[in-house]
Formats: structure tokens, C-alpha cells, sequence
């Protein structure tokens, strides 16, 4: 008898021990990722679900936190709390940014400068608080006299030139005179009512102005000082017109009245109004104003001095940019000072007032609502785009998250060292970049608020319905908590045999390692054959019957088919007493492949 002749079937394994991670840009090949939720490369080139987080609780009142003096330091509505004690201090509502120079915590916006070095610290207050004990008490006097030097007495009808002054007389035994120098920026208030002479009526008035020069004791020229005061001179060549009308009162001069005097005038430190994004950068603070298009630095060494013009290197320095639309954030990159615009950055070159030079770069900036996603790793500066992730180098920028396969588009805060990017979105979602592997993952980071990296540690401010909470992102610091729970999941690209139209896989093969408790991890393998198709559990593990070995094999054998999608989704429990946390691990995916064939045999 004469038996037909057989081909063999010919057979294959296809599989991988080494994971990468998410990339929808690539048709997600075998090893890297559609989706990838709580896990991380720790175990490089394996995959492992990672640790639990360690977390302190914090004050439900806390508005605001930094570290600084190796400790955090936090606002409340009742004040700061620096090395655990409360400082009382009266603060704006709402939250608080915190802001270190030297010695000085600087709290936003209300403009309060704590002096740390004193014990105990010493506070000062900007922005005309009335709290503030660093103002002085005066007498507020405008000389509004003609000058007869200057005018045209040949002229048919002579045209009259006025001395005006504005200036401020206290005593001077007054102890406060230090803080009031040459340069500095005050904010004056003063009621036309205590002004001597008739009463007019009576109204408020404040202004900003810049101290110009200070005069001791009888001035010779106008004898408007007096002896034991100290006359503080203001800026007003350009501010105000020499008019035959006070200033001060909205008054007109008269013969018999040439001289203002109103008493009980307030003058106190300030900062220029509508300040935003601050960042300290070689013992100077920066800032912006989208209102003024502008972009300031105070005086070297000094918070509190920002309008500080003598011509010498610890000058204060201010330049007006001409950019369309608001300023959206401010970073420190290579030496240079940034500050954003959704489409450019301004970069401020140099090192004192004399040789700061202001470039605009036109590229895709940062996100407005995202300033806090600004954060550095490796020599590059990441932060939220409008479209998405970028990464500026000092000249441009690129975007940074394509294999992520999305253009996210929420607002993001971020924290970064050498080894991680968190970057962590509105939709309770951290993108994590693993820096030394170069790989992207996703984590849950519900309630984040901004990101710190200290003394090697990663650290995020979460916020949640009734908690507030400083979570532990990367690092071995030991806090006092850990989560309870980590939900984990990794999801595959569809896999497709290498003659996908003459071959179909047989058996699948995954290699996993359980760490811990074995009975506090449970996760199951599903499948997927079609597109729309429901996914098919093929293998559950609970922790009720543990594996004899630490490491495993799961096999599993898969309806027929030409393409496959696998996803691995699951769970470990978690005790802050542990010193071992339960996970997996996922060390290897092998698919036995077999190959068909058109050819019949002989008959």
C-alpha cells in the first residue's frame, strides 16, 4: 500500500527576556508595551510591579511646603512651621509657594521674607502688608516753588519753572532709617487731611516710588528739612510734572503756600505689583509680570530691593520684552535664567546688570498652568508642552514623549533626578521616564500637586479628599506609612507570527518570579485573539496555593490564531512593618510558533 507523503510541520519559538517600555510608535514590537501601569525596570532587562510608596501624613491645613535646613518647612493659615515650630504669622488664603535664597524663606504671594539665620527668625514684609513692622511714620512734604534761576526774564511774558520735590522727614534718631537706602522701592500713603493749612477734603492716596538721594539735617538750597530730621528724596523727574499744582493734594500753589506738609504718612518696603514665577539664581530672586511685559531681578543678596539703580554690579535690573500672550513659567538651565511663553523663552546671558543680556527663542514652551512641570535630568530641562512632553537643550526643543503615542494635553506638574522624570498629569496619571534604560511607564498619582527632588529622593505633595500627604516617589528614605495596595498591569502590541498568513501559535510561555509573601500577590494572564474581541482569561493566580519555586513557568495554550495580544494585570498587598513587599516579577514571554503549508502530499 503506497501512503501519502507528509510534510513536516515546521515550528518555532518567538519570545523575549529583555522588556522595554511603552511605544506606540513602533507598532509596539514584542518586549515593549501598549500599555504599561506600576511597574518599573528595577530588575532590568526583567519587568517588575514596583514597590509601595512611603508616605508621611501632613497637616490637613497645610497651604504650602518646602525643605530647607535638612527639614521640611510648611505654612497653615496660622503661620510657618520651620524645624516643627509654629511661627504665627497673619497669611492670605489659598496656597502658599515657598521659596528659598540664602537664609531667606520667601512665602508667595504674600511677599514675606523669613530671615532663618536669626533665632528666633526674623520676618519682614513686602507688598505694603500692614502688618509690616518695617515702615516709618512721617511727614510726606512737596515743594512746588517757582524757580527764578531758571526762567526766561527777557521773554515778552516769562513762562514759570517750577522746583518740585517730594520727600519723606522723620527723625534722625528713627531706628528704621537702615532699611530705607538709596534705590529702594516704597510704597507711600498718605490722607490730604493732616496736610497744614486749610482742610481740604479729604481723600487717600498711595504711590510707588524709588528713593533717589538722602538729605541730613537744613538743606541750603529750599531750608525744608530741619535740623535733627532726615529727608528721604524721591524720584519724580519723570513721574510727575512741574506744574503749579502740589502733587500731593491736587492742590493749586498760591503765593502765600508754596510748601505741602502732611503728616502721619506711611512709607514701606515693596516689590513691584503683579509679580509672578519666582526663582532664585545666583543670590539674586527673578521674576516676571505678564501685565507689564516685563522681567525683573532684585539687588544681589537682597529679596527686598527691586528697584536699586546706582550703576554698580548689585544693582536690581528690569527689561521690558515685546512677545505676544503671558508669561507661563520660569526655570534656572545651564547658568541662564528662563522664563516661558506657550511658543518662546526669554533667556536673560550674564552675570551683573552691566553685561545681562535678554534673547527670545521662538519654540514650543511650556503649557500655561504647568510651570511647575519645569524640572531638569542629565543636562536637559523637561516640562509640559501644550501637545506634550519636551526637552529643551539650551538651544531648542524636541518633543520627548513620542513613543508614548498620545499628545497629552492636560497640565502637569514634575520632579526629575539623573535616574527618573516623573511628569505628573491632571488625569491621575504620572508618565515616568526611566533615564538610565530609556524607557516610559505610567503610574497612578491621583491628587498630585507638585514634585520635589531632595538629597536623592523623589517626592510628591498628593492631595486627597480628606489627606494631604508627602509621598515618597523614589529613594530609601523610611517614612512612616506605605500604601496598602498596588494595582499593576502590562498590556502587549498585537503579536504576529513571522509568516502570519501560513503560521499560527500554539503555546505560550511566560516566566515569573513572585518576591515576598507569595500570598499577598494575586494577577492573571488574559488574551486577546481579534480586534473587538473581548479579553479571554487564560491563567489566574490568587495566593492560595503558592508555587513550590520562587520562580515559575505558566503555560498556557491559546485558541489558534494568527495574531495575539496578551495583557497581565493584578495586585500586592502591603504592611508598612514589612521589610520584604510582596511583587512580581516577569523575566521572560516565549510563543511556540507553527508553519503551514499550501502544498498537499501525494495521494
Amino acid at each position: 500500500m503506497k501512503l501519502p507523503a507528509l510534510n513536516e510541520i515546521r515550528q518555532r519559538t518567538v519570545g523575549t527576556d529583555k522588556f522595554g517600555g511603552i511605544n506606540k510608535a513602533d507598532g509596539t514590537p514584542l518586549g515593549e508595551w501598549e500599555e504599561l501601569s506600576n511597574m518599573d525596570f528595577s530588575r532590568y532587562p526583567a519587568l517588575k510591579s514596583r514597590a509601595p510608596r512611603e508616605y508621611n501624613g501632613l497637616d490637613r491645613s497645610l497651604t504650602g511646603c518646602m525643605y530647607k535646613n535638612d527639614g521640611w518647612c510648611y505654612t497653615v493659615p496660622e503661620g510657618i512651621y520651620i524645624g516643627g515650630t509654629l511661627y504665627p504669622l497673619t497669611l492670605s488664603e489659598g496656597g502658599k509657594r515657598l521659596l528659598s535664597m540664602g537664609a531667606y524663606i520667601i512665602i508667595l504671594p504674600d511677599f514675606i521674607i523669613c530671615d532663618t539665620a536669626q533665632d528666633p527668625p526674623k520676618f519682614r514684609y513686602l507688598n505694603g502688608s500692614e502688618q509690616s513692622e518695617e515702615k516709618m511714620v512721617g511727614e510726606l512734604r512737596e515743594v512746588n516753588a517757582l524757580d527764578w534761576d531758571k526762567m526766561d526774564m527777557t521773554a515778552k511774558t516769562p513762562v514759570g519753572v517750577y522746583k518740585k520735590l517730594l520727600f519723606f522727614v522723620v527723625s534722625e534718631d528713627d531706628p528704621k532709617l537702615d532699611i530705607f537706602r538709596i534705590g529702594t522701592k516704597v510704597k507711600v500713603t498718605w490722607n490730604t487731611s493732616t496736610y497744614v493749612g486749610k482742610s481740604p477734603n479729604s481723600y487717600e492716596k498711595t504711590e510707588y516710588m524709588s528713593i533717589k538721594s538722602i538729605v541730613h539735617g537744613d538743606d541750603e538750597e529750599y531750608n525744608v528739612v530741619g535740623a535733627g530730621k532726615v529727608g528721604l528724596f524721591f524720584e519724580t523727574e519723570t513721574a510727575f510734572a512741574d506744574t503749579d499744582y502740589f502733587y500731593t493734594e491736587d492742590a493749586p500753589v498760591t503765593s502765600a503756600r508754596q510748601i505741602s506738609f502732611h503728616r502721619d504718612a506711611v512709607m514701606r518696603l515693596s516689590v513691584p505689583d503683579d509679580l509672578e514665577y519666582l526663582i532664585e539664581h545666583n543670590n539674586r530672586l527673578w521674576a516676571c509680570s505678564s501685565k507689564n511685559h516685563e522681567i525683573y531681578c532684585s539687588k544681589l543678596g537682597d529679596p527686598t530691593s527691586w528697584g536699586d539703580y546706582q550703576g554698580i554690579s548689585t544693582d536690581s535690573w528690569a527689561a521690558t520684552v515685546g512677545s505676544d500672550g503671558d508669561f507661563t513659567g520660569s526655570a534656572v538651565h545651564n547658568g541662564r535664567v528662563l522664563f516661558f511663553k506657550e511658543d518662546c523663552v526669554h533667556v536673560i546671558y550674564g552675570t551683573k546688570p552691566a553685561n545681562f543680556t535678554l534673547t527670545t527663542v521662538h519654540l514650543r514652551g511650556v503649557k500655561k498652568g504647568s510651570a511647575d512641570s519645569l524640572c531638569i535630568s542629565n543636562g536637559l530641562l523637561y516640562y509640559k508642552a501644550p501637545e506634550g512632553i519636551f526637552a529643551y537643550n539650551g538651544t531648542t526643543a524636541q518633543k520627548a514623549d513620542i513613543p508614548l503615542g498620545e499628545n497629552i494635553t492636560l497640565n502637569a506638574s514634575a520632579c526629575a533626578d539623573d535616574r527618573k522624570i516623573y511628569m505628573m498629569a491632571s488625569d491621575g496619571k504620572a508618565r515616568v521616564y526611566d533615564c538610565a534604560h530609556g524607557c516610559w511607564s505610567c503610574e497612578d498619582c491621583e491628587g498630585a500637586q507638585r514634585g520635589f527632588a531632595v538629597n536623592g529622593s523623589l517626592y510628591a505633595l498628593m492631595y486627597g479628599e480628606d489627606t494631604k500627604e508627602l509621598v515618597q516617589l523614589s529613594g530609601e528614605e523610611d517614612m512612616a506609612f506605605c500604601e496598602p495596595k498596588v494595582s499593576f498591569c502590562a498590556e502587549t502590541g498585537w503579536i504576529n507570527g513571522e509568516n502570519a498568513a501560513m503560521s499560527c501559535f500554539s503555546k505560550i510561555r511566560l516566566s515569573v518570579g513572585i518576591d515576598g509573601d507569595p500570598t499577598k500577590v494575586n494577577f492573571c494572564v488574559k488574551a486577546k485573539y481579534l480586534d473587538g474581541e473581548e479579553w479571554r482569561t487564560e491563567y489566574s493566580y490568587d495566593g492560595t496555593n503558592p508555587p513550590a519555586s520562587r520562580v515559575f513557568i505558566i503555560p498556557i495554550i491559546p485558541m489558534r490564531s494568527q495574531k495575539i495580544k496578551l495583557r497581565i494585570e493584578g495586585e500586592s498587598l502591603h504592611s508598612s512593618r514589612e521589610s520584604t513587599h510582596a511583587g512580581l516579577t516577569l523575566y521572560g514571554i516565549y510563543l511556540n510558533e507553527e508553519e503551514g503549508t499550501e502544498l498537499g502530499g501525494e495521494h
